[in-house]
């Protein structure tokens, strides 16, 4: 019963924000030519932006990934390393299917879970991984899961690392962040702040059904004890996966 009045509340505010961002702008991305897609986890990749990289098949977009974790936290009914295995092979057999050469493709290796914010612990030594990541890669377009993901913490601390990471290196291209869980959990007593102006939808009616395939990899495969290795995700947040567009918000201007 807990769990079904949970639900309920995640759908209703994705109720609202649907409301909130309806007529925002279409973002145009056929002038991206080199994008790098940074998420925390895998599979945010594809719940947050599948539809967008499965677009790069067509029109010949150079497309990197940097996975920030393994996600090898994922479930505390399997052990670490045997999801961690998992998940890696997971997302390989994802790439492959998304044409995304191996060389494209960049692991951090932070813990799951916890990647640093600016004041903790390893945040240094962490960002410069990153850094060296985004300056290798060279990109003109780079997308990170935003400030509006106040949950998981993994996912806004890879907004804050990649955030000052990219104004050390004064860069001047596009920078978006790309919402997952800010349809579920971000509260409604902040919809008021969402600046409609820099909220983006881009057009993903034609790549639907390859993102539906993309997710059922990532979470229909189990363990021996029945348990998916990228956890159980809800109903709520996977109905937004069904959603002709993802989201876009503009974090900068062109330089």
């Amino acid at each position: 019963m807990v769990e079904k009045i949970r639900e309920l509340l995640r759908f209703f505010r994705i109720k609202l924000l649907q409301f909130r961002i309806r007529s925002t702008r279409i973002l145009l991305t056929s002038g991206m030519k080199s994008v790098l897609v940074i998420a925390p986890h895998p599979d945010d990749e594809i719940l947050g932006l599948g539809g967008f990289l499965a677009s790069g098949l067509e029109d010949g977009k150079n497309r990197s990934i940097v996975y920030l974790t393994d996600g090898e936290a994922s479930s505390p009914a399997i052990p670490a390393e045997v999801i961690r295995l998992n998940r890696l092979r997971l997302s390989d057999e994802v790439i492959n299917l998304l044409g995304i050469p191996q060389n494209h493709v960049y692991r951090t290796r932070m813990s799951d879970g916890k990647i640093p914010f600016p004041n903790e612990r390893d945040y240094g030594i962490s960002s410069e991984k990153l850094k060296t990541i985004i300056q290798q890669v060279n990109p003109d377009t780079v997308f990170v899961t935003g400030s509006t993901e106040v949950w998981p913490f993994d996912h806004l601390a890879a907004f804050q690392m990649t955030s000052r990471v990219l104004k050390e290196i004064e860069f001047a291209g596009n920078f978006y962040s790309y919402w997952v869980w800010t349809w579920c959990n971000f509260p409604i007593s902040r919809h008021s702040t969402l600046n409609r102006n820099k909220i983006q939808r881009i057009d993903v009616r034609p790549f639907i059904k390859i993102k539906h395939k993309l997710i059922g990899m990532y979470l229909n495969e189990k363990s021996a004890n029945g348990e998916p290795f990228s956890g159980r995700l809800p109903w709520a947040l996977l109905k937004t996966s069904k959603y002709p567009y993802e989201i876009a918000h503009l974090e900068n201007e062109q330089g």
